[in-house]
């Protein structure tokens, strides 16, 4: 609710008082709502660096036709964990949803430091796995 009002205080210019007030402040407070849970949603499923066993038994209790998929993905872990940490972390981070300025303000690095970092590694990427089909 505190979220809610001061919202309305930041943004009392585009409310035109023949509309409806409650209307208006039940809708503010059901986009901070949104907003807030899809953020909660974006920083629970930053993408987890390990190749965990679960998923190794998935891809290998697949149909004998799917081997290619499992090739696939194990190559696809191989690149990605050659990557520093310094550049997986913003990717993972990325790939999860976040926006650059909050991948900067999370990681407390300037934005341009998040671009380049970001560009470097989708160059790398693209040249480890010019022939991942």
């Amino acid at each position: 609710v505190q979220d809610c009002v001061l919202q309305a205080l930041d943004n009392h210019e585009k409310f035109t008082y023949s509309k409806n007030l409650k209307g208006w402040m039940y809708t503010l407070m059901r986009n901070i709502f949104v907003n807030n849970y899809r953020r909660t949603v974006r920083e629970m499923n930053i993408m987890d660096d390990t190749y965990s066993v679960n998923q190794q038994h998935m891809i290998e209790d697949e149909d004998g036709g799917k081997f290619e998929f499992a090739y696939d993905m194990k190559q696809l872990y191989r690149v990605l964990h050659t990557i520093p940490d310094d550049m997986k972390v913003p990717f993972q981070m990325f790939v999860a949803g976040f926006k650059y300025r909050e991948i900067a303000e999370k990681l407390g690095l300037p934005m341009g430091t998040v671009k380049s970092r970001l560009f470097f590694i989708r160059k790398r990427l693209k040249e480890e796995l010019k022939d991942f089909s």
